[in-house]
């Protein structure tokens, strides 16, 4: 049975947001791509997060095709802003715009602004205003970055890989800035430790605990502490080769030559007597 929790994560809108947003007629998968940018962005006190289509489509459980037709229509209504749009060839950078009285579904219409019932002509170049209000959202998320990576370490950047890889592994809903996770995935970084290495750890306890009364235990003061060593260890030789993507399920790959107990069989039949 579902147990969701606010210590185990929760995503910070404001009610002014949600009663405008009530007010917008969009479709469902426009929907689904707002709340994955709410969730990406205001999940982890962000303005902006590099989002695929693909992984849009992957969270909202939609097509890759709905999904790029969904972030077209809502760049053009100016709900949400591409931050890197002039960068060709990388992910887009998407952000939603706080700003509802700039979204054109509800407040532009012929050329003119509606404003409390009033209409006015709009003096203002539209294009202009984002391009400005993209380079200062930059501004802010580069002030934000350098508060977040709160011991200005070089592994910062683990952090949020780490703790992204641990929710999708148990479907939790841990926090990267959370000042006690850091502490110890950083300490396991200068223990010396790669990052492959704490996602075997995940993907070992994972297996081992999920589903038991273990699974509580499934959180970074327990996985990264002390027993790190121990638990890495403990993992099997193929998982140390080798982590399997946290999304999919793999069966073991079978070694034929070492299974003690493999059937002999016979082929004097096909090849003859």
């Amino acid at each position: 049975m579902a147990n969701p929790q606010l210590e185990d994560g929760y995503t910070k809108i404001s009610n002014q947001i949600i009663d405008a947003l009530a007010k917008v007629d969009l479709n469902g998968t426009e929907q689904k791509v707002l709340w994955c940018i709410f969730r990406y962005t205001y999940g982890f006190n962000r303005k902006s997060h590099k989002l695929s289509a693909t992984f849009i489509a992957k969270y909202g459980n939609c097509s890759v095709v709905a999904v790029k037709k969904a972030i077209k229509h809502l760049r053009e209504e100016n709900i949400i802003l591409c931050v890197n749009s002039e960068e060709k060839g990388v992910c887009s950078e998407l952000m939603f715009n706080k700003n509802f009285d700039e979204w054109k579904s509800n407040q532009y219409t012929n050329g003119y602004q509606y404003t409390n019932g009033h209409q006015t002509s709009i003096q203002t170049d539209t294009a202009t205003g984002i391009q400005s209000y993209t380079q200062e959202i930059k501004n802010i998320n580069k002030k934000s970055k350098e508060i977040y990576n709160v011991e200005q370490s070089p592994t910062s950047d683990v952090f949020l890989e780490v703790i992204d890889y641990l929710n999708r592994r148990t479907g939790k809903h841990f926090r990267p800035e959370n000042k006690t996770t850091r502490r110890h995935i950083n300490a396991r970084i200068k223990d010396g430790y790669s990052l492959e290495d704490l996602k075997r750890v995940i993907d070992l306890k994972a297996g081992e605990w999920m589903g038991t009364e273990m699974e509580k235990y499934l959180r970074p003061e327990t996985l990264f502490a002390g027993k790190f060593e121990g638990y890495l260890n403990s993992c099997p030789a193929a998982v140390r080769k080798k982590i399997a993507p946290a999304q999919e399920d793999e069966e073991p790959a079978i070694d034929l030559w070492s299974c003690v107990d493999a059937p002999i069989i016979d082929f004097s039949e096909e090849v003859g007597q």
